[in-house]
């Protein structure tokens, strides 16, 4: 029987502008996860992570920045998304209607507008897919007024990441420059309509965003898991769905067709590379945030495989892995768009050469770590 107090919970989290799923924290998901950028961009404190789950304060003022800098999606605005929003700008200026993107905080301006919480909420992903869109973005903000807000450091975000999406395109041959910055509003054309039925009471709500508010010795895969014995809960941890990180670069990307572009480097996104000996142990597999690594066992050949298009380059496999075997590198433009996996490692099945016990490994291994530990060495 469902419980009356978990229906309200979940009616009533639709309600609410900023979305928390834990399980895609790399802070809850393991006790070594470093990330705290939702903590450290949020202007009035207002974020916990303590506890196995993410907690906003009372003086939460729901400006976004945290959404807008977590890498894995534990902290997002959920209605609508990024996707959603770029997808229904797309489809008004396909209408040839004037678009216009501001803050929450801009009451004098009409509704006929895209209201986001603050600007510096947007993420680079966003920006760089509406600025290269062949049709003119007015983003409309005052720079003196926005060093007044709360949110001070909201502007400031958003002008760093307008610099960064320049030198991408630049870099990339890309044609941009659909956002015009201005303080002033433009001529609002009459606003032509889709022939296809409008939910009217839907699109009002989209318009604001805010309007309605093998292994490792046992000890040391506890320890990356984050496994307390005393702790029932702790074992709860599950290897999350995997989830497509990037579908607006996705789309920006496959408009690329040079072979050598398309191979090159991209500094602000990151993914994992084999640098060690994997053993697979699958701690990182299974603390992935976004599920976008994969082991596949078939016999005695072993296999670890990345998803590129999903991996959000979090680090988390990095900082769990025991041997330090994995390490973050620059994505590529491809990573974005193939749906094929990567192939990250291969080993196979071996004996350890002292107490001739099954291990696993990338490269060739004499000795286990369980007798490394214990200080034993390989004798003929």
């Amino acid at each position: 029987m469902l419980k009356f107090e978990k229906i309200i919970e979940t009616a009533t989290s639709r309600m609410e502008p900023i979305a928390l799923n834990h399980q895609r924290c790399s802070r809850v998901r393991s006790h070594l996860g470093k990330c705290s950028k939702c903590i450290e961009c949020c202007p009035v404190e207002g974020i916990i992570i303590k506890n196995s789950i993410i907690e906003l304060n009372d003086n939460c003022i729901q400006c976004g920045l945290c959404a807008s800098v977590c890498p894995t999606g534990a902290i997002s605005i959920q209605e609508p998304t990024e996707l959603n929003l770029y997808n229904y700008i797309e489809e008004e200026g396909k209408l040839d209607n004037t678009v216009i993107l501001t803050c929450k905080h801009n009451d004098d301006i009409s509704k006929s507008v895209f209201k986001v919480p603050c600007l510096g909420g947007l993420t680079l992903e966003f920006l760089l897919g509406i600025d290269t869109l062949p049709f003119e973005i007015n983003v409309i903000f005052s720079g003196a007024k926005c060093k007044e807000c709360i949110v001070k450091s909201g502007i400031d975000l958003y002008l760093n990441n307008i610099k960064k999406i320049k030198r991408i395109e630049e870099d990339l041959n890309l044609l941009g420059g659909a956002i015009k910055n201005t303080e002033k509003v433009p001529k609002v054309k009459a606003r032509k309509t889709s022939t296809e039925e409008i939910d009217n009471e839907r699109r009002e709500f989209l318009f604001s965003i805010f309007k309605s508010v093998k292994k490792l010795p046992n000890t040391a895969i506890k320890y990356v898991l984050g496994v307390n014995d005393e702790d029932e809960k702790s074992n709860a941890i599950i290897a999350n769905a995997t989830v497509k990180k990037y579908p607006i670069l996705g789309k920006v990307f496959s408009k690329i067709k040079d072979e050598e572009l398309i191979n090159s480097e991209i500094i602000d996104y990151s993914k994992p590379s084999i640098v060690g000996t994997c053993t697979f142990c699958r701690a990182c597999t299974m603390l992935c945030p976004m599920g976008a690594l994969k082991y596949i066992e078939e016999g005695d050949k072993l296999s670890l495989f990345l998803l590129r298009d999903a991996c959000s380059g979090c680090g988390l496999c990095v900082e769990v892995c025991y041997y330090g075997a994995l390490e973050l590198k620059s994505k590529r433009i491809k990573d974005f768009s193939f749906v094929e996996p990567s192939i990250l490692a291969t080993g196979t099945k071996q004996r350890c050469s002292i107490c001739k016990q099954i291990i696993t490994a990338s490269n060739t291994v004499e000795v286990c770590s369980s007798c490394l530990k214990l200080g034993r060495t390989y004798r003929r």
